[in-house]
């Protein structure tokens, strides 16, 4: 194989990761904006913990957690616990999306699942939760299942902890 084919071969997944850093870049710049965190001038680099937490804004090649909504839901939930001196390495609500949904292909979701995933949807990511279901009643769901999703919720955080993803 040729040179300009191999390029030719990364080059989308290239122009791709430009697009996941420039979403990770901007939700950093409104988490500094939410928090009050000064932003560094042109040209020099920023001391405050937020602006120092790219590092932690993986994607880690799971082609669903690409999706913009669910990329940048991503971001903002580990941005946050940042900001608050929160453990960073739990599962974020757009990975146990992303698990829940492939597990879904799979098997059929229990009860406590489903409620898991409009509830994780409704509260990160609306207009998906919106377009998955749009007439829903999470209430009712959490009356019925809300303590078998909370036991899952826990497992699924603990599951997808991630120890490289500490500052």
């Amino acid at each position: 194989m040729t040179v300009e084919k191999r390029i030719k071969m990364v080059l989308p997944d290239a122009e791709f990761i430009g697009t996941l850093i420039e979403w990770a870049e901007d939700e950093i710049q409104k988490a500094q904006d939410r928090h009050g965190e000064p932003k560094p001038g042109p040209g020099e680099r920023g001391t405050g913990p937020l602006w120092n937490s790219f590092s932690l804004l993986k994607a880690d090649g799971n082609e669903t957690l690409r999706l913009e909504p669910l990329y940048r839901a991503h971001c903002r939930e580990i941005l946050e616990r940042v900001a608050k001196g929160q453990d960073t390495r739990p599962g974020t609500d757009a990975e146990l999306i992303v698990l829940i949904h492939e597990a879904s292909l799979v098997a059929p979701m229990t009860s406590g699942a489903e409620c898991l995933y409009f509830r994780l949807l409704d509260r990160s990511v609306p207009e998906l939760a919106r377009a998955a279901a749009p007439k829903i009643d999470l209430g009712a769901y959490e009356k019925v299942h809300g303590r078998a999703a909370d036991d899952f919720e826990a497992e699924l955080r603990h599951r997808l902890r991630r120890d490289d993803r500490k500052k």
